[in-house]
């Protein structure tokens, strides 16, 4: 829905004329930019009942308490910002004018984008906690966000902005989450920022889907990836990649099958046993949906996406949906984040797409420039045999278009491109194509090629046809 844009300044000068709306401002780590706004506007005293910055860090400490993981700019610190700011509000003024006001607090914890301290990419965490009624159930909404701005005074404003719009959409776009989300980017636009999270909580968002919403930044294009933890809970990307190893499968899982956890196990083997830094405990392997595989008729089916995400929430399996459509894009992403060593697990049936030089026709280098973001940064593709009819195909049995097997060789020769041993050789058999089709035909053959606990939620949630 196209949503007509208020400026910035309008958005703050229409919160403070209404009266009912009052609360405090709490922003550490970039200054007091969404405050500006609110000041700017006019009227401010009738909105902010405090404002503040702990710019430095021990100050923060003594406010707000330290983070185990000693990290400034994260959720948990925006949480415990809210907690402090919003029960001082209730203590201070809650008997004085709670019957007519509608309480808020808004905090940010914000990195501001610096090559001199490293931060290759601003990034902060945005919340509001509030009353969409006086003495009504208080309500949460936190947001995460990437800043791109080069200039840190652009970087002020786009927080200044995004802020603004979280504040004044909590009142004003509370009844429709997706024209809540669209909101968010008015007067801003991909180039300056991404928002990569957001998570309604409180009595009035109970009916909200956080899954579905996230997915809907990728649908929207305000970002390019979104994820979910193991247990299938909305976590921001960088917090979940973070100091961690990664190893990735791409793929349709509809449902994940016996073959994709073998390709897993194997692939997660191979790489521990060949790379020295790996451990078990340092190794996060995840599964990626690229949103085209999401896409049925041009028209998102959510219920197919819960699916799926319920299924590898099932084996302990985090997801990343992601809107790239060919691997180099991926590896281009990874090397935007904090994270280490990456390496891509595939079939040996998907090295036709990686060599497919059509893939690549969009930029300028071609395949070469593709391949060389792949593979550079310690990036190494872990093929998994695959069986076509009575052939069995391997990294060393592949062959590529005959312009490109010297190319081939060379990544083979430098171990680039490895193989990766099946454990269970009698999964080779399974054709991951043809599930779907005997769920929905009642087939009961296809019991026997998901996991236990895959095929036991399948059944007993109906899922992917199942009668």
């Amino acid at each position: 829905m196209d949503l007509k844009q208020i400026s910035t300044i309008d958005k703050a000068r229409q919160v403070n004329f209404d009266t009912s709306i009052y609360g405090s401002f709490a922003e550490i780590g970039a200054g007091q930019e969404v405050t500006r706004f609110f000041f700017q506007a006019g009227g401010a005293s009738k909105t902010i009942a405090k404002t503040m910055s702990a710019y430095d860090m021990t100050f923060s400490d003594a406010i707000y308490g330290k983070e185990k993981s000693g990290r400034y700019v994260c959720e948990s610190r925006l949480i415990k910002m809210l907690d402090k700011e919003y029960s001082l509000l209730e203590e201070r003024l809650g008997s004085m004018r709670g019957k007519e006001t509608r309480f808020f607090s808004f905090a940010n914890t914000v990195a501001a984008k610096s090559s001199e301290r490293g931060i290759n990419e601003g990034h902060g965490w945005i919340g509001i906690r509030f009353q969409l009624r006086p003495q009504g159930p208080v309500n949460d909404i936190v947001v995460h966000v990437k800043v791109k701005d080069a200039r840190n005074i652009l970087q002020q404003e786009t927080l200044g902005v995004v802020g603004t719009n979280l504040i004044y959409a909590a009142y004003n776009h509370n009844k429709n989450p997706y024209d809540f989300i669209l909101s968010l980017m008015d007067n801003l636009d991909r180039r300056r920022v991404d928002i990569n999270f957001i998570r309604f909580s409180g009595k009035d968002f109970e009916k909200f889907d956080n899954h579905v919403l996230n997915l809907f930044l990728v649908q929207s294009n305000f970002t390019d990836v979104v994820t979910f933890d193991s247990a299938g809970h909305i976590i921001e990307p960088g917090d979940l990649f973070y100091g961690k190893h990664v190893v990735i499968l791409r793929g349709r899982f509809r449902p994940i099958t016996k073959v994709h956890m073998d390709i897993i196990e194997s692939g997660l083997d191979h790489a521990i046993k060949t790379h020295k830094n790996f451990n078990k405990k340092n190794v996060l392997v995840i599964a990626e949906l690229t949103l085209n595989n999401l896409l049925t008729s041009e028209k998102l089916d959510m219920s197919d996406f819960l699916s799926r995400v319920e299924t590898l929430s099932a084996m302990g399996i985090p997801v990343m949906i992601s809107n790239f459509a060919q691997f180099y894009q991926l590896k281009v992403y990874f090397n935007q984040i904090k994270h280490n060593d990456l390496q891509i697990l595939m079939g040996a049936n998907i090295l036709k797409d990686v060599f497919n030089e059509k893939y690549y026709d969009q930029l300028q280098g071609g395949l070469l420039e593709g391949l060389g973001d792949i593979f550079k940064s310690n990036c190494r593709i872990l093929v998994y045999p695959f069986k076509d009819k009575d052939k069995m195909i391997s990294a060393h049995s592949y062959t590529p278009p005959e312009n490109l097997e010297f190319i081939y060789k060379h990544l083979l020769a430098n171990n680039m491109i490895q193989d990766v041993h099946a454990k269970d050789k009698k999964c080779l058999d399974i054709n991951t194509q043809e599930i779907l089709g005997e769920i929905k035909r009642k087939d009961k053959s296809w019991e026997n090629k998901v996991p236990d606990p895959v095929l036991n939620i399948i059944k007993k949630k109906k899922l992917f046809g199942y009668t």
